[in-house]
């Protein structure tokens, strides 16, 4: 039987005993790490994320950090984001690409938002979505969907039920196998525990299919390779926001793949 252990994520609103957290179970299956919101768009970070860090780390979890998204400018939200995220090597990244009636980003904002915090960290970074992907998805361009399944531990999947349908709004199977994380209980909603000692009832449980061990080995996101990345990369910068652009005669990931669809269809244009 395949090992499970949960991640619980968070943002200040939320009370957690992490002391408490780390010694509770729901039958043998514990939490492990948790994902912790760092900013909203730009101009807001959270007020706890600081705080907690080094307490739930020093209690044995695994730790990442979270951007939730707005339509704000995105590379003002990326430097917001990693300012206050203060990432270190070990910290999973991730941008909670969910609906936002007062602020929606779009797709294309979000792979910006991706590749932007890739070509500074020079390692992938995660998206959590839903309904909100699956919707969106759809009007992707072939650029896009490329970049996105470039990765394939890209998605935490957030539905609440039994079973995570891997299909967009139109049917058609997602660009990933399965979510990395898959939220299946929130708000009450889902399966049990909808709880764990040390966090509120109705508290956000994602499972993981392994064990911390493996976990951890992918918690932070793998490097890019090298044909990724778009140039060299700074070597920490005082400010992260000196870092942002790539060198300008080195095109992003999703510039070169916008190119090569370009060319191919220039290509066969030319030949009919």
């Amino acid at each position: 039987m395949t090992e499970l252990c949960f991640v619980a994520d968070m943002n200040h609103g939320n009370p957690v005993n992490f002391a408490r957290l780390a010694a509770a179970s729901f039958g043998d299956i514990k939490c492990v790490g948790i994902i912790h919101k760092a900013s909203q768009g730009r101009g807001y970070t959270d007020p706890k994320y600081a705080q907690r860090r080094p307490d739930a780390i020093a209690a044995g979890f695994l730790w990442g950090a979270y951007a939730f998204n707005t339509g704000d400018d995105v590379k003002a939200q990326v430097t917001e984001f990693l300012e206050h995220a203060c990432p270190e090597a070990e910290t999973g990244l991730y941008l909670d690409f969910e609906d936002n009636s007062a602020s929606e980003m779009t797709l294309g904002q979000a792979v910006e938002f991706l590749d932007r915090v890739e070509q500074i960290m020079g390692r992938y970074c995660r998206m959590y979505s839903g309904n909100r992907l699956k919707e969106q998805i759809v009007h992707a361009t072939p650029a896009q969907v490329a970049y996105l399944a470039a990765y394939q531990d890209r998605l935490w999947g957030c539905e609440y039920g039994p079973l995570f349908k891997d299909v967009d709004a139109k049917g058609h199977r997602l660009p990933w196998p399965k979510p990395f994380l898959w939220q299946d209980t929130g708000d009450g909603l889902g399966p049990q525990p909808h709880t764990l000692d040390g966090i509120e009832n109705g508290a956000d449980l994602s499972i993981f299919e392994g064990t911390r061990a493996e976990l951890a080995a992918i918690w932070a996101g793998a490097a890019l390779p090298p044909a990724v990345v778009a140039g060299p990369q700074p070597q920490a910068p005082a400010r992260v926001d000196q870092a942002l652009a790539p060198p300008p005669h080195k095109l992003t990931l999703v510039e070169r793949l916008e190119e090569g669809v370009k060319e191919t269809i220039e290509h066969v244009l030319g030949e009919s």
